[in-house]
């Protein structure tokens, strides 16, 4: 099924009042991409049309959860939301619109009639507030299209923005730096200063810095990045998100035991040049000393080998994966291990995250031969978690229960289909 196609028809169906045929046209849409927000949005308007409001409300409203600013989206659950007397819950929404339209790509003009004209409907509302033609406001095609992949470093996010540049449709761009990825092993040595800048500025940059960036490397009809942010970036940069655009979003995930024995092999690799990483491990350390020294005590090691250090830093990183759950648990959450692995699992969480374009046997087979990239375990032949587990010397494994236990992610993962069984059998 071509959905762009099929979504023109039940439009012009909706334009001529042929309600119950644009509505059936969606719903077959429904069954292919179930979380298609274009799709999603026009039937929220011909459910309403059809009488069904708190149906078509509770669209609505998920059109606003898949894409946050969106104004067209925010203009109609606004609309619904007055219609059916809900003025509180509207509230909210009409701050939501206004503040999108002035972050928006929009000129000023453009801008200017919007908001009064969105005053003046909230002003002026009959009692029998009606759904206006909202889809007209906005082209469809003419949007331009974001895909952010957001993940935690360590968990294969250069594959996957390789994979996704790999198609001619798609500019993907890779980590705080914003680079274009092409499956290289990256340049670390020469570029210390560059990605420590890179990583601080993702505390002041906002989303249409992040998007320019992306655009410098061509025209596209879907641009997209991984692990630029992290899921725990999203509430500050998704407010000052271009509103002429759509967003597609989803965080990936990886084992957390595979995400630090990751870790560690990069860590050790980084301190021999890089003295920001340096100074993080050692004040990962100083933070935790009474538990360091404790570790190191019992199990006469020294306290200053670096193996030992950096290993202590990379553990720490599981209370970066606690502070992304409760923004990821509102996402769509894909597998590492699945996307790098299995063809119709990458290529079905591509058309999630990117439904506006084709994906053919040609682009899944050049995906399946990129191999390994950017490996930073030491590890040679790639190792289960429980493999690896059962290969991490007893102190390493008493490290990472330490802060695995301390962060309580365990069920969250649990949750998303990963393992901990062989924990409990050795902990």
């Amino acid at each position: 099924m071509k959905i762009e196609q099929e979504l023109k028809k039940a439009m012009q169906k909706f334009l001529d009042a042929g309600y119950a045929e644009a509505s059936s046209i969606c719903n077959a849409i429904q069954q292919f991409e179930p979380m298609w927000a274009p799709n999603l949005h026009l039937l929220s308007l011909i459910t309403y049309k059809l009488g069904d409001f708190n149906r078509a409300i509770e669209l609505a409203e998920t059109c606003v959860g898949i894409e946050t600013n969106n104004v067209n989206y925010l203009i109609s659950l606004t609309d619904m939301y007055k219609a059916q007397g809900r003025h509180q819950d509207a509230i909210p929404v009409i701050s939501k619109v206004s503040e999108s339209i002035k972050n928006s790509g929009f000129n000023q003009d453009q801008k200017t009639e919007m908001i009064q004209s969105l005053l003046n409907r909230l002003k002026n509302a009959p009692a029998d507030y009606s759904i206006p033609n909202w889809l007209s406001l906005l082209d469809y095609n003419k949007l331009e299209h974001w895909t952010i992949v957001t993940c935690h470093g360590w968990s294969g996010s250069n594959w996957m923005a390789t994979a996704l540049n790999k198609h001619p449709d798609i500019i993907a761009t890779h980590s705080a730096r914003n680079l274009l990825s092409t499956g290289d092993v990256q340049e670390l040595k020469g570029t210390v200063i560059e990605r420590n800048k890179a990583r601080q500025a993702r505390a002041s940059q906002n989303a249409i810095d992040i998007l320019e960036g992306i655009k410098k490397f061509g025209e596209s009809k879907v641009y997209a990045c991984v692990h630029t942010l992290r899921a725990r970036d999203l509430e500050r940069y998704l407010s000052k998100f271009p509103g002429n655009t759509t967003l597609n979003i989803a965080n990936q995930l990886r084992h957390p035991l595979s995400v630090i024995a990751s870790g560690v092999g990069q860590l050790r690799e980084l301190i021999e040049y890089d003295v920001f990483t340096m100074n993080e491990v050692i004040n990962t350390s100083c933070s935790f000393s009474e538990v360091y020294y404790q570790i190191c005590d019992r199990h006469k090691i020294e306290y200053g080998n670096w193996d030992v250090l950096t290993a202590f830093d990379a553990c720490s990183h599981l209370r970066y994966l606690k502070q992304d759950i409760p923004f990821a648990s509102k996402l769509l959450n894909l597998q590492m291990e699945k996307l790098v692995s299995d063809k119709d699992y990458f290529h079905k969480a591509v058309k999630k995250i990117a439904p506006n374009i084709e994906i053919d046997n040609e682009y899944l087979e050049t995906v399946f031969k990129i191999g390994k990239v950017n490996p930073h375990h030491q590890n040679k032949v790639r190792l289960t978690p429980a493999e690896q587990w059962e290969n991490w010397p007893s102190w390493m494994k008493e490290m990472f229960l330490f802060f695995f236990n301390q962060t309580g992610i365990e069920e969250f993962y649990i949750s998303h289909g990963y393992d901990f069984s062989f924990l409990q059998k050795n902990s």
